[in-house]
This record gives structure tokens, sequence and C-alpha cells, in this order.
């Protein structure tokens, strides 16, 4: 039996390579479907880790409140019942300070103080928000540095439940690279400590921060923020899930 030439087009190489073709593509599509994305199963390091990443849940039924955290993060907390804190902060060390920290130290943390503390003003420029959390929505003031990116936020609490008082705030910073702080009367730079005391100086800071991944997981530690059932106790109840 003669083979036409359009048999000869079709011949056994050439269905073995169409049907190996046919498993490949079957392949890839079986690829897609157990993976759930287009580039064929392939996640870098940074996807999978946000991907697996639980955050945890502290309670302090004490002064009254929880928020979440992330896991890498690291809770503290003060034990002192005129000014009592609690301080949400990066597994990493800051030579020469313990937490809580208060707004004066250069780290990335968010601190809550439900009584307040007496060096709690933060000068400088500010720039005004709103953060919407479990428990309200509530006015945020924004430190700019000089070049106008925000290196820290506060907030008011106000009216919350018995422990806090009309003083309590939370504070949330970021670390900051080669920060700098002068002060002015006019155009005169004057020493940063009598910036206050002169009562009209403005107070100017200076640095960069590299960091910039830091702001969301902060934005979210402060939005997870909810007042709960106080316990009475003499001492801070706390838990971590």
């Amino acid at each position: 039996m003669e083979t036409s030439n359009e048999d000869k087009k079709w011949g056994v190489p050439t269905l073995i390579g169409i049907g190996t073709a046919i498993v490949v593509f079957v392949a890839i599509l079986w690829a897609i479907s157990v993976t759930g994305d287009g580039d064929f199963g392939i996640l870098d390091e940074a996807d999978q880790s946000v991907k697996e990443e639980k955050w945890q849940i502290y309670t302090n039924e004490s002064l009254g409140f929880r928020l979440e955290y992330p896991p890498n993060w690291h809770v503290s907390e003060s034990v002192g019942v005129q000014r009592p804190a609690v301080t949400i902060h990066k597994k990493l060390a800051v030579v020469g300070e313990l937490p809580p920290f208060g707004p004066l130290v250069n780290s990335t943390f968010v601190s809550i103080f439900p009584r307040g503390i007496s060096d709690n003003i933060v000068v400088g420029l500010i720039s005004t928000s709103t953060i919407k959390t479990v428990a309200g929505e509530f006015d945020i003031s924004d430190h700019l540095l000089s070049s106008g990116e925000v290196w820290s936020r506060s907030f008011a609490v106000t009216n919350a439940p018995e422990p806090w008082t009309d003083s309590g705030f939370i504070f949330a910073r970021t670390q900051v690279d080669d920060f700098e702080e002068y002060c002015f009367i006019e155009e005169e730079e004057i020493p940063v400590g009598s910036c206050l005391s002169k009562g009209n100086g403005t107070l100017v800071r200076d640095g960069t921060i590299d960091d910039k991944s830091d702001f969301e997981i902060k934005s979210r530690i402060l939005s997870s923020f909810a007042f709960i059932e106080v316990t009475e106790s003499q001492s801070p109840i706390s838990s971590h899930k």
C-alpha cells in the first residue's frame, strides 16, 4: 500500500511529538490548578512568609484592652500602678533602653499608656489624620521629618473606660537613621533643650527611614486595638494566643 505525501506528514515520530506536547500541556494546567496562581507555582520567599504568617492576640484584662501583633514582634509590660505601659516592639535590642518605650526612644514600636506619662509631648512638624479601629475612629497626630515623612504618630483615647484616664494615649514610632533634632527661633538656631523652655521655638527633625514595611504593620496593630471588660486585680493580667 502506497503512502501519500499527506500521510507522511503525520508519521509515527510526528504523532509521538504531538502526544508528548499534550502531556506537558496537561501537566502545566494541573500545576496551575494546584498552586492557584499563574506563575506555575513559583512563589518567592517574601510571598510565602506572608501567607504563612499568623498574628498573635495580646489581651490585658487589668488595663481593659486587646490587640493583635506579628509573631516576630515582642510584648513588654510595666507593672507600675501609677503609670502602667505596654510596648509592642521588634525583637531587636535598643542599646541603653529597656521597654516599655517612651516617645523619645529611637526604635520601631507601638506603646500604650492608659494613664499617660510625664514626657508624652512630642513637638515639631505635625499633620493630622484619622484611623478606624474596633474601638472606634480616632484622630491621629502624625509627626513629620523635615522631608515630610511620618516618623511617629499618636492619638489620645477619649471616652475610654477605667482604668484609662483623659491622659491616656497610644504612640507608634519608626526607627530613624541619622536622626537629628534642631530648634529655631525665627532663623536663629538654639539648643534643643531650650526649645520647650523658650515657648516659641520650632523643633525640626531630620533623618532617613529605610524600612517602609513597618508602617503597614503598625497600622494593623493600631486597627486591631479594642477595649474589653476589666478584671479587678492588683497586677496586670495578660495573655498571648
